[in-house]
């Protein structure tokens, strides 16, 4: 039988072909999709209060709702994505949460709550399945720098393009209701999944497009994954294989503890920052300027981590320390950017500092995805990638209340249109001490010991105990 991938002999055979390309482009999207349909709810929640009579208390429940089964849905989706593929979880996720977007926009607290979850379960093995297409589809050469485009550039692209599509476009410019508005998002959504069914494969090995020359560059001389499909005698791994193996590699319980800073120090930006500037003294709109300065901080440090990563895995012999320095170096210098800014005494000053601090911060974010798809492999990098993610899931839940009770406890410094106004010296400086610790995990995460040496040590065990 010929092999699909020899079809374009000829004088075009000898150089790659770009389905890889065709694939960032589809990862990029779904990061995007992601980031797009989640921000929805900052305009959802005014409008359930203002039309439907809904309490503070009530949306925020909503919203943790979707912390919830987002977490909880973690390392169940990375075994599935290892088991099924990311093809078929992917498309069935994506056109899913859309289809569940507009329901946000009901009168019930019970119809609302429960599209909350869903779109928290369905988000959940997001980033897991991108992990695993980026570790199937691209040579560790310029892997980590995919990855930094897919999760840091188009996922925070996403959010913040989200308020810009929904509320300055579809429903200020073009004058939709936000229930029509939510609406046309899903058919986005919907046009996005269909587009990734019919372009993306698991594997290049799985697709006829792909020449010999791009799979040879893909692996960059290792021997390419043969399917299993078809071939007598073969028997599937146990469904809770890469689970209960990436739970015997120390490494990854550090990723988990890392990931739990990380996500957790994190908050801050996505709920404190709005009212922080405020307590300064600024009009609600320059508020919303400032507080969006981070989110583009990030959008430039995690690119800028991702080529350093690839590059530093060029030069430097030990692939190990390759990740961690950057891990290290870049939380150190978020915690002494976090140190400038509390020392500013303008808004924008301190607007600006953070903005240095998210650079440094967000540095972390395509580490991680890095060091996850080293250890996990092509088998099993979704499930360890989704291992990390509950560990930040954990730290989203933890570390908030713990800045809560800073912040109720700190010192009252004045009073705007009779609300207090606290001291968040206190708080910045906590954030700067997580910093630090999220650096120094970084020493203890080996990334060369992966699930493959496991697997081997385990069966080396296994045919000298027979």
């Amino acid at each position: 039988m010929n092999d699909p991938h020899e079809s374009s002999a000829g004088p075009w055979a000898a150089h790659p072909t770009g389905i890889r390309w065709v694939v960032l482009a589809l990862a990029c999207g779904t990061s995007f999709f992601l980031y797009l349909h989640r921000y929805t709810w900052n305009f959802v929640v005014p409008q359930l209060r203002s039309e439907y009579g809904w309490s503070f208390d009530e949306t925020q429940a909503a919203y943790i709702w979707f912390n919830v089964t987002y977490g909880l849905g973690q390392i169940p989706s990375g075994i599935l994505l290892d088991r099924i593929g990311t093809r078929l979880f992917l498309t069935t996720m994506i056109l899913l949460w859309s289809l569940v977007i507009p329901w946000q926009a009901h009168s019930s607290r019970l119809v609302v709550g429960l599209a909350r979850s869903t779109i928290g379960v369905t988000q959940a093995g997001c980033y897991p399945g991108l992990a695993r297409a980026t570790a199937c589809w691209f040579p560790l050469c310029y892997r980590t720098l995919v990855q930094g485009l897919v999760a840091t550039v188009c996922g925070r692209g996403g959010g913040a393009l989200s308020p810009i599509l929904m509320a300055t476009v579809l429903m200020a410019t073009l004058g939709l209701s936000w229930q029509a508005a939510l609406f046309v998002l899903t058919g986005l959504g919907l046009v996005f999944g269909i587009l990734f069914w019919t372009q993306f494969r698991d594997l290049p090995e799985h697709d006829p497009r792909v020449n010999a020359a791009e799979l040879a560059l893909i692996h960059e001389g290792t021997p390419p994954v043969v399917p299993q499909a078809g071939v007598a005698n073969s028997s599937k791994p146990s469904l809770w294989a890469p689970l209960a193996l990436a739970l015997r590699l120390p490494s990854v319980w550090m990723i988990v503890l890392m990931q739990m800073f990380v996500a957790g120090v994190d908050s801050i930006y996505s709920s404190l920052l709005g009212v922080y500037f405020l307590s300064k003294g600024v009009t609600l709109g320059k508020a919303g300027l400032l507080a969006s300065l981070p989110l583009f901080g990030g959008m430039i440090g995690g690119l800028c981590a991702a080529g350093l990563n690839d590059f530093l895995l060029r030069v430097l012999p030990s692939r190990r320390w390759a990740r961690s320095l950057v891990g290290l170096v870049s939380n150190l210098l978020a915690c002494g950017c976090m140190l400038i800014m509390i020392q500013q005494s303008t808004a924008t000053g301190a607007a600006l500092a953070l903005g240095a601090v998210k650079l440094f911060a967000d540095m972390s974010q395509p580490t991680g995805w890095g060091a996850c798809t080293d250890i996990g492999g092509r088998k099993g990098s979704a499930t360890v990638f989704s291992i990390m993610n509950t560990g930040g899931t954990i730290g989203g839940v933890l570390l908030p209340w713990l800045f809560g009770k800073i912040l109720m406890n700190s010192q009252t410094v004045g009073m705007i249109d009779g609300v207090e106004q606290k001291d968040f010296v206190p708080l910045f400086t906590t954030a700067a001490g997580v910093y630090v610790v999220s650096g120094l995990v970084w020493l203890f995460i080996n990334c060369t010991k992966t699930l493959d040496d496991v697997s081997s040590r385990g069966s080396s065990r296994s045919a000298s105990a027979r």
